[in-house]
Order: C-alpha cells, then sequence, then structure tokens
C-alpha cells in the first residue's frame, strides 16, 4: 500500500486520495452552511467565524464543483453519452428533491403555524419547487460537459469556452428575472432571483477548469512538481486579488454585482480567484497527505464523507430543512455556541443515518 495511500489511485475508484479529502471536506463544512443559512439568527451570521463557507479556501461551493469536474476525468464511465445520461437523472432528481427538502416540509409548517413562507423570503409555495441549489447545476453542467467531449475539441478549447461563458456574466448577469415558469430557462443560465443560488454561466468555469487539472495529473505517480508550480502561481494569484479586494471592498463583499446574491451571481474575476483558492487548497491536501499531517482517524472519516457525498448531502439538507419549517422556525440561534453544537449534531446525525442505513447508499448509487 502506498504511503497514506496518497502516491496511488485507486484501482476501482479511480481517483486520487486528495481529491476524495477536499470533497469529503467539502459536503462536511456545507453541512455547516445550510445549519447557518436555515437556523442560525442572521446578525449572528454577520461575525467572521460563520463566513467562513463564502470566503476564502472556505468556499466549499467552489471546491466541490471544481472536484466534480476532476472526479468526471477519473470516473470509469466518462464516455460523452454516459456523462450526459448522468446529468438529465440528476438535473431531474433535483427537482424531486425541492420537492421533499423545502415544498413538503413547508407545506406542513405553515398549516400547523410552525413557519411562514416569508420567513425564509417566500411568496407562493411553487417557489419552493423552483430553487436553483447545487443539483440543478450539477445536472446542466455534466450534459454541457458532455456536449462538449462530444465535439473531441481541444482541452485548452473547453478551458476557453468555460471562460468566455463566465465572461457573459459581464454582460449579462445583471439580469433580473422572476420566479415564473416562464423564466425558467433564464433563470437556470443566468440567475437574477433570490432563489437561485447557482446560476450556469457563473459557475461552470469550476467544473470545467477542474476537469481540465484532472487530465494533466492524470496517471502521474508523483505529482509534487507540478503541486509545487500549482501552489506558487495559485499563491501570487490569491495574494494580489485578497489586496485588492481587502483595498477596495474591505468587508470582502464584491464577488459579482455588490447586491445580496453577489456571491452566487459571480462575475470571471471572481471565478479566477476561487480557482486559485481551490487549487491552493488541494495541493496543500496533497503534501498534507504525503508528510502523513491527516490522523489516520480523520482520514478514514472524511473518506466515507467524500464517497457518500450525494447521500450526506440530501439526508443532512432533509434534516437541516424539515427542522426549520416543521420544528424550530428560521433563524432561532443567537448564540455561537448553539449554533457549532447545532452543526454538529448534524453532521453526526446525517454520518450516522447513512452508516447505519445502508439502503439509502444503495439506492442512490444505483441510480445517480
Amino acid at each position: 500500500m502506498c504511503k497514506a495511500s496518497f502516491q496511488c489511485v485507486d484501482a476501482k475508484k479511480k481517483r486520487l486520495v486528495e481529491l476524495d479529502i477536499v470533497r469529503g471536506l467539502c459536503v462536511l463544512i456545507m453541512v455547516i452552511e445550510h445549519v447557518n443559512l436555515y437556523l442560525t439568527s442572521k446578525p449572528l451570521l454577520r461575525n467572521p467565524l460563520f463566513h467562513i463557507t463564502q470566503s476564502g479556501v472556505g468556499n466549499v461551493a467552489v471546491l466541490f464543483m471544481f472536484i466534480m469536474g476532476m472526479n468526471i476525468i477519473f470516473s470509469r464511465n466518462n464516455s460523452p453519452s454516459a456523462i450526459f445520461k448522468r446529468g438529465i437523472k440528476i438535473f431531474i432528481l433535483s427537482y424531486v428533491f425541492n420537492f421533499f427538502r423545502d415544498f413538503l416540509p413547508a407545506f406542513i409548517g405553515c398549516h400547523i403555524g410552525r413557519s411562514t413562507l416569508s420567513s425564509h423570503a417566500y411568496n407562493h409555495y411553487y417557489e419552493t419547487l423552483l430553487n436553483v441549489d447545487i443539483l440543478q447545476f450539477v445536472g446542466l453542467a455534466f450534459m454541457f460537459i458532455a456536449l462538449l467531449r462530444s465535439l473531441k475539441i481541444s482541452h485548452k478549447i473547453e478551458l476557453f469556452i468555460a471562460f468566455a461563458v463566465s465572461f457573459m456574466t459581464i454582460i449579462i448577469g445583471k439580469v433580473a428575472t422572476t420566479p415564473d415558469l416562464s423564466n425558467w430557462a433564464k433563470d437556470l443560465i443566468i440567475g437574477g432571483w433570490r432563489h437561485n443560488y447557482f446560476p450556469f454561466i457563473s459557475w461552470i468555469a469550476f467544473p470545467i477548469c477542474g476537469a481540465f487539472l484532472a487530465r494533466r495529473i492524470k496517471g502521474m505517480e508523483d505529482r509534487d512538481q507540478i503541486y509545487r508550480r500549482l501552489l506558487r502561481w495559485s499563491l501570487l494569484v490569491s495574494a494580489v486579488l485578497w489586496g485588492l479586494w481587502l483595498y477596495y471592498y474591505p468587508r470582502l463583499d464584491f464577488f459579482g454585482w455588490n447586491d445580496d446574491f453577489d456571491y452566487y451571481r459571480q462575475n470571471t474575476l471572481a471565478n479566477v480567484f476561487f480557482i486559485s483558492q481551490t487549487i491552493l487548497l488541494t495541493g496543500i491536501s496533497y503534501f498534507a497527505l504525503k508528510d502523513d499531517l491527516i490522523p489516520l482517524k480523520v482520514n478514514n472519516f472524511i473518506s466515507f464523507w467524500s464517497e457518500n457525498i450525494l447521500s450526506l448531502y440530501i439526508v443532512s439538507w432533509l434534516l437541516i430543512s424539515w427542522t426549520a419549517w416543521v420544528i424550530t422556525g428560521f433563524n432561532f440561534i443567537v448564540d455561537p455556541l448553539v449554533a457549532i453544537a447545532a452543526s454538529f449534531l448534524f453532521v453526526v446525525a446525517s454520518h450516522y443515518t447513512i452508516k447505519d442505513v445502508p439502503a439509502i447508499n444503495i439506492f442512490l448509487k444505483k441510480w445517480f
């Protein structure tokens, strides 16, 4: 067995261990972010400790998208048709998930007087079905990557297309939309509605950049040199952009349009910033594994979360959402220690639900 398993690619999973570590951390921190979003009070969220999931290397959504693109390359079945079919299935799943995550608990919670639609900025029940979250974007990204792959163009051309799409944020990224079915397709692409968290043009650069990097390191047994080079460049880019943002926007609240959904409707410059942060964290994970800086038990725990990312994502969201809509109401936690304890509780509950109910994993892995 390779030292800390970092030097080899798992023969069955075809993934690099440093990617598993980063991906496991993604969904783990994502649970904390969702607890904050649904249960932690708005004033408390102004504390930097509770804003870390959308700033710098703590940015979990970007990490997730980037590593998703890398894992496509290491997947055993990465033909364009297989990728496209998986994208369709995930896209359909995303709206089924919306029904069980928000529509059904919202309907119950509002009728028993525990919550109101306005408590989470909804006006109508159908709006809870139109949420554009990670799974909607992932489905679209898989289909788009499959189409690019079917064209048999070079990897550099794919990268150019990704940033060309990203640059469209400068032109049309500010366009507002409304949660009507007539705006459904437009909203998926450009965002503009308050419950569209991952518009296509603002986020597609991340998985395609991840796929580009994966092709460069695929088959390498010793990745020291490439990661050292990437770390130098990503550190330089991050430092320059951090400096610019701290000078012009000391609250670090500008990634796109300087509005409430500025982070989600990122522009191209923000894409470059977060990509540099993601490469930085991936490289650090690689060398931490190589030097045995991550304890085995921690490694095993995070790897479990990586291997079961879809199951843990769905289960944790359902636990958090049903708690907020039906049991406690929204944003009721005002004490930071209670917020931390709640995050820990949902992490543990999600972990043991997936561990003790294997049928969830069996079903999701069979179909998705």
